[in-house]
């Protein structure tokens, strides 16, 4: 079976693991910082001779630094809303700079492909701002390693005086880079929402104190119920989130009947977020590799939910291989080969060994069934 991995949520100990691992990073680059100028190697565009190549920015100006790469299908579903966005400020002293830490031939590679569904390839859509490629990840090193993100796509707003005033991802800046162009802006307001996404994770850590040793005991009721409590007197969203995230994961370890319920809440909250749903489904496909008891309903909810990340990112090697694996728990062989073909076609080199593999391995069981291809 393809070992490809999906970054899926563990039992409540490794959710606590991951909050404390994103709390510890040192953080030399924050909101409220002056930005790090830029050394990057290679500029692909330069929004059809509108831009400049910049290594310090101009005061007055206002800067989108945006880190993606070929291989990330979140990154890519995000280039036509960071065109419109380059397109609608353009005249407003705009400038995006979407930078890759890949080499030149890998990403020179990938604008040549064509666009899925439109007669354009990437390099005729990303024309309209700055893509660039910078191999020797200097000013990865400046901005992700150094404000501790960890994760693509990210964009990095740097406002008028050359300080950093937003840090998120590129499909939700558009509220704060209005805000910023049109001076209403209010950093302070923002540094006091974080202050709160902070307080929420604090909350957590607590509760994982708590619930961690129920857990390592198996006692699962008691550890059910203590997160329930938690959601019941709280309304910070966030934090219901989370906890909503431990209570699926402890589920996950304890099995029974409120693990369907628990997905579908899940899935319904997360519907618009391909990432999520492919995290929360490959769960259920490794529930399955490990042994565990899944039963048809549970695969039945998974491979709905991998159905509709499909549908959102359609190139994404990792969610199609997931959505092969679940068409295969369900019997159906035969579209599970054609869903894992375009996986394999689609991971390129990241992942394309993996996933090759797991589609010999469903080709061979097709001809021990007689019904070779």
């Amino acid at each position: 079976m393809s070992t490809l991995r999906k970054s899926i949520l563990g039992p409540a100990i490794a959710v606590a693991a991951m909050l404390m691992a994103t709390s510890a990073v040192a953080q030399d680059l924050s909101v409220g910082d002056k930005a790090p100028s830029i050394n990057i190697e290679h500029w692909l565009s330069d929004g059809n001779g509108k831009f400049d190549k910049v290594a310090e920015f101009e005061e007055g100006k206002v800067y989108v630094v945006e880190f993606w790469a070929t291989w990330c299908g979140p990154c890519i579903a995000s280039m036509p809303h960071i065109v419109e966005l380059q397109n609608k400020y353009a005249e407003s002293g705009v400038q995006v700079i979407s930078v890759s830490d890949e080499d030149l031939d890998t990403v020179e590679e990938f604008l040549e492909r064509d666009v899925r569904g439109e007669d354009k390839t990437y390099a005729e859509l990303t024309s309209a701002y700055c893509l660039t490629t910078d191999p020797d990840e200097s000013v990865y090193d400046d901005y992700m390693l150094a404000a501790g993100q960890n994760g693509i796509p990210t964009a990095f707003i740097v406002g008028k005086t050359g300080n950093v005033e937003w840090i998120g991802h590129p499909m939700e800046m558009d509220e704060p880079l209005d805000m910023i162009v049109s001076d209403s802006w209010d950093l302070e307001e923002w540094k006091k929402s974080q202050e709160a996404e902070a307080a929420a994770e604090a909350a957590v850590m607590d509760l994982i104190q708590k619930i961690g040793p129920m857990v390592n005991e198996g006692e699962f009721e008691e550890a059910l119920e203590a997160i329930d409590e938690e959601m019941a007197g709280t309304d910070n969203e966030q934090l219901q989130s989370i906890l909503k995230q431990i209570r699926f994961s402890i589920l996950m370890e304890s099995g029974g009947e409120q693990l369907v319920g628990a997905f579908n809440e899940m899935v319904e909250e997360n519907k618009k977020d391909a990432m999520m749903l492919n995290q929360i489904s490959w769960a259920i496909v490794e529930k399955h590799m490990a042994g565990g008891e899944v039963s048809e309903d549970m695969i039945n909810a998974a491979a709905a939910a991998a159905e509709l990340a499909v549908e959102q990112e359609p190139e994404d090697g990792a969610i199609l291989d997931t959505l092969a694996h679940l068409l295969h728990m369900q019997g159906d062989l035969d579209r599970a080969i054609e869903v894992q073909e375009k996986a394999v076609e689609y991971a390129g080199d990241q992942f394309g060994s993996d996933l090759s593999d797991y589609l010999d391995e469903l080709k061979a069981e097709k001809e021990e069934a007689g019904g070779g291809r």
